[in-house]
């Protein structure tokens, strides 16, 4: 539960690797295209503080939130990178229409399966503790979680990449020392091979509904 919480918290700051390298294969990215250690560590710093901002925000109804967290999101997260990482091989034998299918209800599925679990944790504070390069020119942020409903400091290192025309996004990260990405990717290829990548994705969009229809429920905080 502990990993499950965490995983969500590390994507909530910025709002889905230290290892998982292999999980992606973009193109090599040219010198100019390295990450600054300085606008990295701006650019988590600043996401982290408008998430806590949106967990402090008691006047939020559920869905309210979960609008706001998607913003953050899309915002911050190579989606599109992060999809085909935790996809693994099955995206090989994927139709088109198939990852088309799976690429809209991922962000609204990574939302709704954690979002609901984090409000408690809106005291929460992040301190970047230094970087490390990367390979194909990122960098890793490293950082540490504090609060009065952590129990022990959280060790989050997140990877940073300067994405062709979009700018700085995160593509993964870890978790005292346990990549994310891989963590999901195993969860996702499990459910393929049981039931196959529809089968999947009709769970994320049932995941979806249900949980839209409960924070639709929720009254508004006062």
């Amino acid at each position: 539960m502990r990993l499950r919480f965490n995983a969500f918290l590390a994507t909530a700051l910025a709002l889905g690797s230290l290892t998982a390298t292999s999980v992606y294969a973009p193109a090599a990215l040219a010198a100019e295209d390295a990450v600054n250690a300085s606008a990295a560590t701006k650019f988590i710093q600043t996401l982290a503080d408008q998430a806590f901002e949106v967990l402090r925000n008691q006047s939020l109804s559920q869905a309210q939130r979960d609008q706001q967290f998607r913003q953050l999101l899309q915002k911050g997260f190579a989606l599109d990178i992060i999809g085909n990482g935790v996809l693994g091989t099955a995206r090989r034998t994927a139709t088109p229409e198939q990852l088309k299918a799976f690429h809209a209800v991922f962000p609204d599925y990574v939302i709704r399966i954690y979002s609901s679990r984090l409000t408690e944790y809106g005291n929460s504070t992040l301190k970047v503790t230094g970087t490390a390069p990367a390979p194909r020119g990122d960098i890793y942020v490293r950082t540490l979680v504090t609060g009065p409903n952590v129990q022990q400091p959280v060790h989050a290192d997140w990877r940073i990449r300067n994405v062709a025309g979009r700018g700085l996004k995160v593509i993964d990260l870890s978790l005292e020392g346990v990549s994310m990405a891989v963590t999901q990717r195993d969860e996702f290829n499990a459910k393929i091979q049981a039931r196959g990548l529809d089968g999947l994705i009709a769970e994320m969009k049932s995941t979806t509904v249900s949980s839209t229809k409960t924070a639709a429920s929720t009254p508004e905080k006062r």
